[in-house]
C-alpha cells in the first residue's frame, strides 16, 4: 500500500504507514468522536452556558465582575449564538479584534474563559469538546501577553516617597497612602491590601492575614515596625469600621485610589501602579539575597517543588526576612523610622 489508509469503525480508527520492511499499524480510539455521530449534538447559546455556570460555581465577586466583563462585553455578539456551532474563523477573528481594541492580556483572558466555559458546556450539556486557544495557537497567533517588567528604580525611590508622604488633604488620600506603603512594605496584591478586615490584623501576634489570594489561600505575614505604626495609626481613627482600608462610607473597601495615586506620579514623576510595587518589592529582595523558596513563600506563589511543600511558612519563618527587606526598603527610601508614623512635616523634610 503506497498510501496512508484510514478506515473508521464503530469504537476505533486504524491507521496504515507504508511499510518499509514491515506494517505498522497504529490503532486510535475515537468513541467521543463516534458518539457524537450517532446523535445530534445539542444546541445551547452562550448566554445559556455562562448563567448555569455562576448557578452551579463559587466564584470570588472579583472574578464574577472579570468573568462579566468579558462574556458581557467582549463576547456580547455571541451571547445569543449557538456554543457549539461557532467557526473557528469567528472566535479566530474575535481574538483578533480584542487584542487590537484592549490589548494582548484582554484578548487572552477572553480566550481562557471561553475555554472554561466550553469544558463546563461539555460536561453540563454534552457539546463537543473544544480549545479556543488551540484554535488561536494554530493559526499562528500568541496567547502569551508580554510580561510588565516595571518597578520603581532605587534612585527614585527618595521622591516617590515624600510624595506619598505628603498625601493628606482628606481621608482617602491618607488611606490611598497607607495602601501605597503597605504595597512596597510587603509585596501584596492590590485585592489582598484592599480587602483586608481588622479581624485580619493581630496585633499582639505582629501579623497580617490576606484572604483574598490569587491561588485561594489565606497568606499571613509578619509586619514589620514600618507596616505595624500604619496599622495602629490607622486602627485609633477606625471607630467602628470592619474594613482597614475603608471608602467614604466607612463600611466597604475602598474602591478608587486612582485619583491619589495620579497626584503622586504628577509629584514625583514615577509612574507606577500597586503590581509595579509588588515588583519593587521582590527585586530589592532578590538584590539583598533572600532565597528564592523564600521570596516564593513572602509573594505567596505556587510551586511545584515536593520538599518545599513540606515546609510551612509560619509567620515566625518569613520574619526575619521580612524585616530584612523593610530595612533595606527603609534606607532605599531615606525614612527616618521614628519620624515617619504620623508623616509629619519633620519627617517629609528628613527623608529627602
Amino acid at each position: 500500500m503506497e498510501k496512508s489508509e484510514i478506515i473508521c469503525r464503530a469504537a476505533s480508527a486504524v491507521i496504515v504507514i507504508p511499510p518499509r520492511e514491515h506494517d505498522l499499524t497504529l490503532r486510535i480510539e475515537c468513541q467521543d468522536f463516534c458518539r457524537f455521530r450517532e446523535k445530534a449534538i445539542p444546541k445551547v447559546s452562550l448566554q445559556k452556558v455562562y448563567e448555569d455556570y455562576l448557578a452551579f460555581r463559587v466564584l470570588r465577586p472579583s472574578t464574577v465582575k472579570g468573568y462579566d466583563r468579558v462574556v458581557k462585553v467582549y463576547l456580547a455578539d455571541f451571547l445569543d449564538r449557538d456554543l457549539g456551532g461557532l467557526p473557528d474563523e469567528e472566535i479566530l477573528k474575535k481574538f483578533v479584534e480584542i487584542r487590537t481594541k484592549s490589548g494582548e492580556a484582554q484578548a487572552a483572558l477572553c480566550i481562557r474563559v471561553f475555554k472554561a466555559l466550553y469544558a463546563y458546556a461539555g460536561g453540563r450539556f454534552g457539546i463537543p469538546e473544544r480549545n479556543p486557544g488551540k484554535i488561536v495557537r494554530l493559526a499562528g497567533l500568541s496567547l502569551a501577553p508580554v510580561r510588565k517588567t516595571r518597578f520603581i528604580q532605587k534612585h527614585d525611590l527618595p521622591i516617590w516617597y515624600r510624595s506619598v508622604a505628603s498625601l493628606s488633604n482628606n481621608r482617602q488620600e491618607c488611606t490611598a497612602r497607607d495602601i501605597f506603603l503597605t504595597g512596597l512594605f510587603l509585596g501584596l496584591r492590590k485585592t489582598e491590601i484592599m480587602s483586608l478586615k481588622w479581624s485580619d490584623i493581630d496585633f499582639r501576634a505582629r501579623t497580617l492575614t490576606a484572604r483574598a489570594t490569587k491561588n485561594h489561600r489565606d497568606h499571613t505575614l509578619p509586619l514589620p515596625p514600618f507596616v505595624l505604626g500604619i496599622m495602629n495609626e490607622r486602627r485609633k481613627d477606625a471607630e467602628k469600621e470592619n474594613c482597614v482600608f475603608a471608602g467614604k462610607n466607612g463600611l466597604s473597601p475602598i474602591r478608587d485610589i486612582d485619583d491619589s495615586r495620579l497626584k503622586v506620579i504628577a509629584a514625583s514623576k514615577v509612574d507606577f501602579t500597586l503590581h509595579d510595587l509588588r515588583r519593587t518589592f521582590a527585586t530589592i529582595s532578590a538584590e539583598i539575597g533572600i532565597p528564592p523558596y523564600l521570596l516564593k513563600k513572602i509573594l505567596n506563589h505556587k510551586s511545584g517543588d515536593v520538599t518545599e511543600g513540606y515546609v510551612i511558612s509560619t509567620p515566625e519563618i518569613l520574619r526575619g526576612a521580612i524585616l530584612k527587606i523593610s530595612k533595606r526598603i527603609e534606607d532605599l527610601c531615606r525614612i527616618k523610622t521614628d519620624l515617619t508614623i504620623h508623616f509629619s512635616e519633620e519627617a517629609l523634610s528628613s527623608s529627602g
